[in-house]
Order: structure tokens, then sequence, then C-alpha cells
């Protein structure tokens, strides 16, 4: 999933400093922008719909790894600013996990992206 689901806020904005902003206000304004909107969550389940045998491990397995993304990042930024070493150690398992996904999205990759375009 591309888009930001309200969660980052709650996680990433207890420590804004982490995610390169000065304080949570701005920070939580720079993540809710990129939520995704209601009109594009509804063209978002119309592609999945169609498509939805083929999508639903690839999602699955997206949506566990970015749980898990958000759980490392919130165990991690109790400490703030979070130590580098943590911090990178979310990502590297963030990418291990995406990198074991299907790909079957890639069928309906522009679709997607014409949901989410501005």
């Amino acid at each position: 999933f591309v888009a930001l689901r309200p969660r980052y806020m709650e996680v990433f904005c207890v420590c804004p400093q982490a995610v390169g902003h000065p304080d949570e206000a701005s920070c939580r304004a720079d993540l809710g922008a990129r939520v995704v909107t209601s009109e594009q969550e509804r063209c978002l389940r119309e592609v999945y719909e169609t498509y939805s045998r083929a999508l639903e491990p690839v999602l699955a397995c997206e949506v566990d790894a970015e749980d898990a993304l958000l759980d490392c990042a919130a165990r991690v930024l109790q400490t703030c600013p979070p130590r580098e070493d943590d911090r990178t150690a979310c990502s590297v398992q963030y990418n291990l996990d995406l990198e074991g996904c299907p790909t079957a999205r890639d069928m309906v990759a522009d679709r997607v992206a014409n949901c989410l375009a501005p």
C-alpha cells in the first residue's frame, strides 16, 4: 500500500526530530497530507476488488510488513532521538519483509498509481 495509514502519525510523531520535523504539529501536518483520502481509498478498493484473488496474498504480506515496521518504530522511538542502529534495523527488516512478498500487484500498478495521483 503506497499511501500512509493514520497509525504512522501516532508512531512517528512521538519523536518528530527522528523523521525530520522540528515539532509534533509539523510532523502530523506532513504525514497527514499523505494519508489516503476517502476518494483514493474508494478507487483503490475498486482496483483491489477487481483483482482480489491475485492481490490478496500481496496485500496481506505488505500489511504484515508495515505492521511489523510500525511496531519496531514504536519500540525504537521510546528513546527520542532513537539510536541510528535501531532505526536502521527497523528499515532493513521492513525491506526484507517486503522483498519476501509476492509481486502480483505489478499487473495493476498503473491503475493504483492513477488512484493516488493528485
